[in-house]
């Protein structure tokens, strides 16, 4: 079965711009990154599972990986910052990049009991604006060491965000555990490798820790049991295919491990609400 190739092509931080008409509304996302919008001016519509969020200027919204909405400006042109993490850029073994990471999930736990919307003080919203500002100026420039410091911005921002917005009893360990190591083995695995079967043992293997162990661990560090986050990044991926590419989608539905075209269906439906080609044909009538 064919090995997904998402790291390779998709950058593992990047920031873009938006300016959108008072009309735009975007096609259903599933994103494959943790997405932050950081509204400029105007207004940012934000439906998702758990209901529409509307954030105005300065306001901030979290779409932590394999979340499914659509966006839309509201009431009037917009204009958004995004800042896309793809935990893929933190690696295994820096600490700061081990902290970076529970942060994101302890953020994403935070989305899925709070909602997308992010409570953070004009102050800090002005600095996390500030830093994903820089991050378009150092992809803009290309200058030597420029990854580098795009990296250190991404931190500031993941700091910021999350000392703004999580309370006590979201807190993260200072020094991650060994069982968070494990995790994060095994979903850098799914990251690079998200075509591949993937059974519950063998990925606590992976972790070093006894199935049992890594259930709990797995659930407490993702908020989603392996099954559930293997096939989420597998739809967010075969969301990018269909989007991206014109291959068929028999064809995505094998390029993204899906054993047939039945067991694809039932998972998209299941978590984008349509079908691939629904999903495919609202794309094209809502480009800009």
């Amino acid at each position: 079965m064919p090995q997904g190739h998402g790291s390779e092509r998709w950058p593992a931080m990047e920031a873009e711009r938006w300016h959108r008409p008072a009309r735009w509304q975007s096609g259903p996302r599933l994103v494959s990154s943790h997405n932050l919008y950081l509204v400029e001016r105007g207004r940012l519509a934000f439906q998702g599972v758990s209901g529409r969020w509307v954030a105005s200027a300065g306001q901030i919204l979290l779409a932590p990986r394999g979340t499914r909405h659509e966006l839309a400006a509201d009431d009037g042109p917009c204009g958004v910052l995004v800042l896309r993490i793809r935990l893929s850029g933190l690696g295994l073994q820096v600490e700061a990049d081990a902290q970076a990471w529970e942060l994101l999930l302890a953020l994403a736990r935070h989305v899925h009991s709070h909602g997308p919307l992010l409570a953070v003080g004009r102050r800090t919203g002005a600095a996390i604006s500030a830093s994903v500002a820089q991050v378009l100026t150092e992809q803009r420039h290309r200058r030597p060491g420029r990854l580098c410091r795009v990296k250190a911005r991404v931190m500031d921002v993941i700091a910021d965000v999350a000392g703004a917005v999580l309370d006590g009893s979201e807190a993260v360990p200072s020094s991650p555990s060994a069982s968070f190591h494990g995790i994060r083995r095994v979903i850098e695995h799914i990251e690079r490798d998200y075509a591949s079967s993937l059974g519950v043992q063998q990925a606590a293997q992976m972790a070093g820790l006894r199935r049992s162990q890594f259930h709990a661990a797995f659930r407490n560090y993702t908020g989603l049991t392996l099954v559930d986050y293997l096939t989420r990044v597998r739809i967010g991926e075969a969301c990018r295919r269909l989007r991206d590419s014109p291959d068929s989608v028999l064809q995505v539905a094998m390029q993204c491990g899906f054993g047939s075209l039945s067991r694809f269906y039932e998972a998209f439906q299941g978590i984008v609400r349509m079908s691939p080609g629904q999903w495919r044909q609202r794309l094209v009538a809502t480009a800009p």
